[in-house]
């Protein structure tokens, strides 16, 4: 038999603003001296205040305490729930399960705490269908006694537990929360008209999907003052495809100051001229967007460049005759002293030798 909520439980007091704590009574059931659990029990809750609703089932013998009102989830987030399950059999050993859970959704139990759970889920961008808002998941909570227990406890603990032993709801909600922008800054406050400025714009959107992305885009920006001139940066700027890290995403851009419409009057004196450059970022997995951010970047008109003076025209120098290197005087050889020439002796002729005629004689030969 399952009591009606405003019998089952009295709201005494709620502590705390960031771990809230709901203090409960067990409606009389302290009187039971099989009751080994104190009446007076603390459920941690999250960041606000949740009304704890009791389950007393086999005149208490066996209890969950889970949140009375909905257990809400938003897709894209991490949220956690805790249930406890109590007995009077303090040696059973026993667990909290169930086979139908959402998609990703864990029921585990919690470190160091018997009879503590939770209900863990963090649901993926997109798990709703396309125009819902919000949508209820309905799940069954199973108490499993372990099979191996075969304490006493833990048989008479299985006698009155089991499957589909309690039906639990959670509400699942699209997110609301608007992507913000963490930083928006131009590279220096100010620029010379015909140079370029880098800008960077880091965006935060939490559920955008893995397939997904941040869009940025450039709006008009207010142009009218009384006090100066303003031009917009909206047809000047042009950004990169941004770089994602989790649910941060960074983008790099340039403002060319050549394409801005500045008056021609404005150009060669701006006094003063500013450039102001508007985004917006939005998250079309929901259709949400954040504020409008400006920057303003002072705009510069170009030193006028300095004349160069006129050179003064320089006197050709009249070129220095090299000069001629003096004759060296040739050395002087020393004088010859001519020694008198002198006259040969004649020669005394020799005198001929009269040469012997040899007189050959011819002897006859005589007849003998």
């Amino acid at each position: 038999m399952k009591l009606s909520n405003s019998n089952l439980m009295k709201l005494v007091g709620v502590a705390g603003l960031l771990s809230l704590t709901v203090v409960m009574t067990s409606c009389g059931f302290n009187s039971d001296p099989r009751s080994k659990f104190s009446d007076v029990q603390s459920v941690p809750k999250h960041d606000k205040a949740v009304a704890v609703k009791k389950i007393y089932k086999d005149a208490a013998l066996f209890v969950l305490s889970v949140p009375s009102g909905n257990m809400n989830f938003v897709e894209g987030k991490t949220a956690s729930f805790t249930i406890k399950a109590v007995t009077v059999y303090e040696n059973a050993s026993y667990r909290l399960t169930s086979s139908n859970l959402p998609d990703g959704a864990v029921l585990g139990p919690v470190s160091g705490e018997k009879g503590t759970f939770k209900l863990t889920w963090t649901p993926a961008v997109g798990t709703l269908p396309a125009g819902k808002t919000a949508e209820p998941y309905t799940f069954t909570i199973n108490v499993e006694v372990d099979a191996k227990s075969t304490t006493e406890d833990s048989n008479k603990l299985r006698e009155i537990v089991g499957p589909d032993y309690e039906s639990m709801t959670v509400t699942l909600n699209k997110t609301s929360e608007e992507p913000t922008v963490e930083a928006f800054e131009l590279k220096y406050p100010s620029v010379v008209i015909g140079e370029s400025m880098a800008v960077t714009v880091v965006g935060h959107a939490p559920g955008v999907p893995a397939d997904g992305t941040l869009t940025l885009t450039v709006v008009e920006s207010q142009t009218k003052s009384n006090e100066f001139t303003i031009v917009s940066a909206k047809d000047a700027v042009t950004f990169q495809a941004p770089v994602r890290e989790g649910d941060k995403f960074t983008y790099s851009g340039i403002i060319d100051t050549k394409l801005l419409k500045i008056p021609v009057s404005k150009k060669k004196n701006p006094d003063p001229v500013e450039a102001r450059l508007s985004i917006k970022l939005t998250n079309t997995s929901f259709d949400r967007s954040s504020t409008v951010q400006t920057k303003a970047l002072r705009l510069e008109a170009a030193p006028k460049p300095t004349p160069e003076p006129t050179p003064v025209p320089t006197a050709t120098p009249v070129p220095t005759a090299t000069p001629v290197p003096e004759a060296k005087p040739a050395p002087t050889k020393p004088a010859v002293t001519k020694k008198p020439t002198v006259k040969p002796k004649p020669t005394a002729t020799p005198k001929k030798t009269p040469t012997k005629t040899t007189t050959k004689t011819t002897k006859k030969t005589e007849k003998k």
